[in-house]
């Protein structure tokens, strides 16, 4: 039996797989990203993507760690992924904005 997770994302390792590769690892990133755990959180959710999950919602969470890590050049890589989704483009663009605006360039942030 196939599990098919949020959005209908799949795996073919069955519902056990699903939740040792997919949901128990991006539980356990969500946890850290709350506590402010930019590195453990970042690992646990490059384990998820590493192990086939990309939904936007998982790129713009990396996008925000990434951004908290200090890795601003990546986590503007990871938003510009996921700048078409309409439920992600906003969000995506205010993070964008506030790095432009940490890096002194106010003019790129405005747009």
């Amino acid at each position: 039996m196939n599990w098919y997770g949020p959005a209908g994302i799949g795996t073919g390792r069955g519902i056990e797989g699903f939740r040792h590769w997919h949901q128990i690892p991006f539980l356990r990133a969500i946890d850290l990203h709350q506590v402010g755990d930019a590195k453990g959180a970042l690992e646990a959710y490059n384990k998820v993507y590493e192990a086939g999950l990309d939904h936007p919602a998982l790129l713009f969470n990396r996008a925000v760690m990434l951004h908290y890590a200090g890795h601003t050049d990546d986590s503007l890589r990871e938003l510009n992924e996921i700048a078409g989704d309409p439920e992600y483009a906003i969000a995506g663009q205010l993070l964008q904005g506030q790095i432009f605006l940490e890096r002194g360039n106010a003019m790129r942030a405005a747009q």
